[in-house]
Order: structure tokens, then C-alpha cells, then sequence
């Protein structure tokens, strides 16, 4: 029986963590409706019980939380459309996505998981969403499963943990350190488990935040005005491509707008990408600033892009920060993401900068905000390259590797180097330059007399 909806959304969590997690990732956003975060405690009857005492009188109910990976997938939470209980019975959320399956008892080994993804075709495997499912669906109520994948198909899950967690879904820490003072080798899976939880809580944050934008599109005010980017309305979402470009060559360009491209191929329901150039005040990773002014720099931008569809120059870095400071990713990606809202942003980075991301400064909150998508360049120039280093480096989980991996697009290989560039540029070697840098760029770099006498 159907219910009077109001303008609330109630998100049901299993576990306390789980709950923090979904509260961080609705804080920083504008939205139209109420969210509600509760608590439920792990298992069927908690997950029923929440359904029944918070769920009257929504516009919608979520099930959000981790989960356990059944199969390799290319997404740490991927849309679900579909639950599966034990008896067989299906319960549809949505058209796209993929299956999970509901279960009484937690799938702990990899043997296990790849029997129940046999006998179910299911995807995920959780111990609460069956429940949740038919609750909802015997209420009337329009639902939906978000899931990050917390232990995936190949590792096994170890059995202690299931007693971690108290009732009211909290950890018990008690029973945590009597576990490991008695089982020592457990400290290692622990570990490993934590940093695959916060991985996979990450992408369901992401995944909650545009399930929010779907489910209440209809409750946004007519009135409501798209969002605008340095004067342009964001249809999909935005790519966003830093650097000095001291100056900017036709490398920059070229890779940047092939990886726009191949990232709305990737994600064809996201519609058209606004790529968004971001000259940096002073980068991190440099021992000096740009040897170019601000001023020059954006003008250099705005002529290199002039015959590329769907891009902008943003300055925001070069206003925002003091004068020689450095510019710091994390900062211009949450202003990126409060300005677009619940629209796709992804970061664009080279190889070279990738398999230094774990030094950067909050690369975690750029995690939070941003998906990423990488371009090979040397002296990483080749997937096997870049995956080889980045599992070297012995700080991503597998679940991580995997993001790194599916991250990649498909661009020319850039060659051009700044410095080698301005070299050129001091010798006047105008055929080399004529190969690198767009002729209207080079007539700006003469007119004004730039990188003179530098090197």
C-alpha cells in the first residue's frame, strides 16, 4: 500500500561507519529535499525494523553501506539495479546496473563468493539488502541499494569479524583486541580490510550523492537555473586539466581534448563535458614558479584552445592563492565540486604525476571529490609501465590498483617539455617550435618578447 510521499529521504545504514560516511558525503551539497541518516544495526530483522519505524512517509529510501564483490568489476560501487534473495526472488530498483545478491550469512571465502555468483548472476553480495528490498516493496516505497565493495571476490573475509560489530552497529573494540592479541596474523587482514572499507565508502559517498540528484530531480524548483562554469552551463560534468603551461603547447591541448572525448565514450549517459584548463599559481611539486606572468600564461591558454570545442580557461588558482604560494589540488577540486554539484568531475593527471598521487596533499579528500583519469606519458608511456610502478610503490590496495587501471584513457603519448620548449623558444628554432606550439601562441610569445634569454 502506497504512502503520501514527503520531501524526505531516508538513508538506512547497517553500520555506524557506514553512517559517517553517508552524513560526509550530503553535508557539502545544496539540496532540495531532507536527509535522514539512521543507524539500523547489522542483519535482516535490524534493517526491517528500521524500514518499518523511519520509512513512512518518504520520497525514497536507500540501503547504503559495503559490501563483498562476488566478481571482478571495474567500479568500486556500481549502480545497482537489481536484488536477488536466496529463495530466487528479484526485486527491481532500477533498469541499470548490476544485480546483488542477499544473503542470511556472511560469504567469506572466494570459493563461496564464485558459487553464489554461479548460482545467482549476482555481482555483490550483502547480508542485509533482500531484506530491505521486499520491507520496501511491501510499503510501496520507491528504494534504491548503494554498495562499495569492502572485501572483493578473490580474498577471503576473515571469520572474527563478523563478531566486530555490536548490534546497534557499532565496533566492538573489546572484542577487536582480544582477536588480535589472540590471533596475531589477523592484524595484517585487518589492516588491509580498513583500507579497502575506506576505499569502497569512498565511491559509494560519490555514488549516494548522484543516486540523491536522480531521485529528487523532480523536487528541484523550475526555477532552478543549471549550473554555470566561467560563464558556461555544465551539461555532464567537468574535466578538470592543471598545470604551469609555461607556455602551453599543442600536446597539452591535443591529450586533453582526447581525453574529454574518450571520457564521455566511457560514460555516455553523463552527456557533454566541459574541459576546464587550470593554470596553477605556483605547482607543489616545483622548486620555482612560472617563468611567464599570470596574465600571459591565461592569454597563451585562451589562444591554444580557441578551436576546441567545450573549453575554458580557469583562473581560479592564480586568483584564490597569495602571491608565490603554491596551488594545491585538493582545494580547487572541492571548489569544482561545490560549484558543479552532483555533476561528474573528473580529474585529468599524467602518469608521471599519478605514481606520485599518494604524496600529494589531501590526496584523499581529491578522492572524495573527483574521480580520476589518467594519460600516459613518459617515461610511464605504456599501461604495463604504469601498472608495474604504481604496485612497486606497495601503498594501493587491490581494489585501488584497479581504480588506477580502469582510469586510464586513451590519448597521444605527449612528448613536449615545458623547459625544452622555452630552450627552443631562446634559440628561435621557429621549425621545432612550429611542430609543438600553435602558431597563434607563438605569435603572442614574440609580440610580447617572452622566455628571452632565460636559459
Amino acid at each position: 500500500m502506497a504512502h503520501e510521499q514527503s520531501n524526505t529521504i531516508l538513508v538506512v545504514c547497517p553500520l555506524g561507519i557506514e553512517a559517517k560516511a553517508a552524513r560526509k558525503a550530503l553535508n557539502d551539497i545544496r539540496l532540495h529535499v531532507q536527509i535522514r541518516v539512521v543507524v539500523s544495526g547489522p542483519g535482516v530483522d535490524a534493517v526491517k525494523r528500521a524500514v518499518c519505524k523511519h520509512a513512512s512517509n518518504t520520497l525514497a529510501v536507500i540501503l547504503f553501506g559495503v559490501a563483498g564483490g562476488l566478481v571482478e568489476l571495474a567500479e568500486l560501487a556500481p549502480a545497482i539495479s537489481e536484488v536477488v534473495a536466496s529463495d530466487g526472488k528479484r526485486y527491481n530498483a532500477s533498469s541499470r546496473g548490476v544485480t546483488i545478491a542477499g544473503v542470511d550469512a556472511p560469504i567469506l571465502t572466494p570459493t563461496a563468493k564464485a558459487e553464489l555468483h554461479e548460482q545467482t548472476g549476482a555481482m555483490l553480495v550483502d547480508t542485509e539488502s533482500h531484506a530491505f528490498a521486499a520491507a520496501c516493496e511491501e510499503r510501496g516505497l520507491r528504494w534504491r541499494v548503494i554498495r562499495g565493495i569492502s572485501d572483493p571476490f578473490d580474498q577471503t573475509l576473515p571469520e572474527p569479524v563478523v563478531g566486530w560489530i555490536k548490534p546497534d552497529g557499532r565496533t566492538d573494540a573489546g572484542r577487536v583486541l582480544i582477536d588480535l592479541v589472540s590471533k596475531p596474523g589477523l592484524i595484517r587482514a585487518m589492516i588491509r580490510l580498513a583500507s579497502q572499507t575506506s576505499a569502497g565508502l569512498r565511491a559509494a559517498r560519490r555514488r549516494l550523492i548522484d543516486t540523491v540528484q536522480e531521485l529528487t530531480q523532480s523536487e528541484s524548483p523550475e526555477s532552478e537555473t543549471p549550473e554555470l562554469f566561467c560563464g558556461e552551463a555544465v551539461e555532464g560534468g567537468v574535466v578538470i586539466f592543471g598545470g604551469t603551461f609555461d607556455p602551453p603547447h599543442v600536446g597539452h591541448v591535443r591529450c586533453a581534448a582526447a581525453a574529454r572525448d574518450e571520457l564521455e565514450t566511457q560514460h555516455p549517459g553523463c552527456g557533454h563535458l566541459l574541459l576546464v584548463f587550470v593554470p596553477a599559481a605556483r605547482s607543489p611539486h616545483k622548486q620555482s614558479g612560472p617563468v611567464a606572468s599570470d596574465a600571459d600564461r591565461v592569454a597563451m591558454l585562451e589562444l591554444a584552445i580557441g578551436d576546441v570545442p567545450r573549453a575554458k580557461v580557469w583562473d581560479e588558482e592564480l586568483t584564490r592563492v597569495q602571491v608565490d604560494q603554491p596551488s594545491y589540488s585538493a582545494d580547487t577540486i572541492q571548489r569544482v565540486r561545490q560549484i558543479v554539484g552532483q555533476k561528474k568531475v573528473f580529474l585529468l593527471i599524467g602518469s608521471d604525476q599519478a605514481v606520485a598521487f599518494h604524496r600529494w596533499r589531501l590526496y584523499d579528500k581529491i578522492l572524495e571529490n573527483a574521480e580520476l583519469a589518467v594519460q600516459l606519458r613518459e617515461p610511464f608511456d605504456s599501461s604495463e609501465l604504469f601498472m608495474s610502478m604504481m604496485r612497486e610503490l606497495g601503498v594501493w590496495s587491490d581494489h585501488q590498483l584497479s581504480m588506477w587501471e580502469n582510469a586510464i584513457v586513451k590519448t597521444p603519448i605527449v612528448t613536449a617539455v615545458a623547459t625544452d620548449i622555452r630552450t627552443m623558444l631562446d634559440q628561435d628554432d621557429t621549425k621545432a617550435l612550429g611542430e609543438i606550439v600553435d602558431e597563434r601562441v607563438l605569435g603572442y610569445i614574440r609580440d610580447r618578447g617572452l622566455y628571452r634569454s632565460i636559459c
